[in-house]
């Protein structure tokens, strides 16, 4: 994170004044109806942070690049709870572009599923610092920190989409809950496919991203314009 100037101090992320964001924060009590059970959280827990979201993060010289190819950049603070069995998580949505993900600190498992609103192909893959991972479109996806540290990622994508976490929500979660003890399917859902690790192909390979997100667009934006397509 040292190319973003940013440190983590007390539980928050630290960002340098040259950097442009809005910040959001996700209460434990907003993870309830996706849990295995709701019934896990303690009430002394619920108003806490699960983890918080700095949207739009850019250098501020680095403004109309962002502008003009449309793409917002953001960083996520996950913290490591453990509700009952199962590890602390976001919400997860869709969106009909693709996402681009990098791992900045700790240990993160992606969940994908689709396509659409499906279960029928379920990814779980593990990333660690400066792994990346490319989201399709349409395909529903939300992290998971099992670690006992904070998880930081960071994330591009197109700002003229909306992120639609109705599904999820509906479904009381993804096809499956992942608890310490391993993956328990979702009682909710009529269909779920069994957990692949092999993830779908997309437009464009992850291997072509080497250096750290942010520095790979700010050198060369015209590799992220899959994101708006």
């Amino acid at each position: 994170m040292k190319h973003l100037l940013i440190k983590l101090k007390h539980g928050k992320l630290v960002l340098a004044k040259e950097l442009s964001f809005s910040f959001a924060a996700r209460k434990i009590k907003e993870l309830k109806p996706y849990l295995c059970k709701a019934s896990s959280i303690k009430k002394s827990l619920e108003n806490k942070n699960a983890y918080l979201v700095y949207r739009g993060v850019y250098f501020k010289k680095d403004k109309k690049l962002f502008k003009l190819n449309e793409l917002r950049y953001d960083i996520t603070l996950i913290y490591p709870f453990v509700f009952g069995e199962e590890f602390n998580k976001t919400l997860g949505h869709w969106h009909k572009t693709s996402e681009i993900y990098e791992v900045l600190s700790g240990q993160a498992l992606f969940l994908i599923q689709g396509p659409k609103n499906s279960a029928k192909k379920v990814y779980l893959k593990t990333l660690k610092p400066k792994s990346k991972i490319i989201i399709p479109a349409f395909y529903n996806h939300l992290i998971i920190n099992p670690a006992k540290k904070p998880l930081i990622i960071a994330d591009l994508f197109s700002n003229k989409v909306k992120s639609d976490y109705f599904f999820l929500r509906e479904k009381c979660g993804a096809g499956y809950y992942i608890l310490k003890s391993g993956a328990v399917k979702n009682p909710h859902y009529k269909t779920v496919g069994k957990i692949q690790n092999k993830l779908p192909k997309t437009k464009i390979s992850i291997k072509t991203f080497k250096k750290p997100l942010y520095s790979e667009f700010i050198n060369n934006p015209k590799k992220f314009e899959f994101l708006t397509q």
